[in-house]
């Protein structure tokens, strides 16, 4: 079945400055240009902050490193490799997988543009979030670097929207960075996803860090939208779908979509996204039953076969072993 992620097009110009930066201003962990992390104008010269994150991945720590180079490109070469480094601190580790690649990466007039393999794409949304603060963060006190762009491949960074992340300076990230993820606590979730025929249901755990102001049967539906992060496993829903709300009420959970449940729905077996949803969800405590609505409405009917005016149950007979 083909189920291949979406990418986005076109290339990212530099001349598209404002616009972009308005663009990832508008991410959750975005700053409004307030609050610099290092003063390089205070800085020891050679001297640099190296971040990592705790084991946790719960907040950035870092170290102080004594650089050998001058040049910015040279800089860039080793401080990248100082991050890659596994610290001596037992509870601090490098923000890079080590699988994840920088092919290559350019420095010109300011702007430092870094090419990730396609690796980067299954991070998950903290250690990304965690890996690209880092960073920007310890690259942007290069002389000659103010500005970084991701790119992964030859395709700019896009957000879960579809939108390019664009430039990031020092002061994109929050100086409160630490402090919203201290805030959060980790869940861990039994998420059920698709075989490569799409015709069994895998069940897979999950662990992430969730914050009580979210609903916990909306971050099980964000969760399946982001799709499995194992090699093994398929996703089940579109990745543009949109969740519209959900509400739980006497062991029912009610879950609002957008018609690209109907119209985006990917090639699997009829059966394989409704259980997907109901599984899921009901792994969690308090809820028994699903209703799907699309756009408020349940007089639906999926691929004509499924009529949405059913209230769902668990149901196991579509679940197999991981091969």
């Amino acid at each position: 079945m083909n189920v291949r992620k979406k990418q986005g097009r076109g290339r990212f110009w530099r001349q598209t400055l404002c616009f972009l930066m308005a663009a990832v201003f508008s991410l959750s962990l975005c700053a409004c240009g307030s609050g610099q992390v290092e003063e390089t104008a205070e800085q020891e010269e050679g001297v640099y902050t190296v971040y990592y994150k705790n084991q946790n991945e719960t907040k950035l720590v870092s170290e102080s490193y004594q650089a050998s180079g001058s040049d910015a490109s040279t800089l860039v070469r080793e401080l990248l490799g100082e991050m890659r480094r596994q610290p001596e601190a037992i509870d601090v580790q490098s923000v890079f997988p080590e699988s994840l690649t920088i092919n290559q990466y350019e420095v010109e007039s300011d702007f430092l543009t870094l090419y990730f393999d396609s690796t980067y794409q299954t991070l998950s949304s903290i250690t990304e979030i965690l890996l690209r603060a880092a960073v920007v963060k310890t690259l942007c006190q290069i002389p000659g670097v103010s500005y970084v762009s991701f790119y992964v491949n030859d395709q700019p960074l896009m957000d879960k929207s579809g939108t390019p992340v664009g430039i990031m300076q020092a002061d994109t990230f929050m100086d409160s960075l630490n402090e919203d993820l201290d805030s959060m606590q980790p869940i861990t979730l039994i998420l059920y996803f698709a075989n490569e025929a799409g015709d069994l249901l895998y069940e897979t755990e999950r662990t992430v860090l969730y914050s009580s102001d979210m609903p916990v049967e909306k971050l099980v539906i964000n969760q399946l939208i982001q799709g499995p992060e194992s090699e093994d496993a398929y996703p089940t829903l579109p990745e543009n779908l949109a969740l519209l709300g959900t509400t739980v009420k006497d062991g029912v959970c009610y879950v609002n979509f957008d018609s690209t449940f109907i119209t985006d729905a990917l090639n699997v077996q009829d059966y394989i996204p409704i259980y997907s949803v109901v599984n899921s969800l009901s792994e969690l405590a308090g809820i028994n039953r699903v209703q799907i609505t699309i756009n408020g409405s349940a007089d639906v009917k999926f691929r004509e076969n499924i009529s949405f005016t059913t209230v769902f149950e668990r149901n196991l007979d579509y679940v197999g072993g991981m091969e």
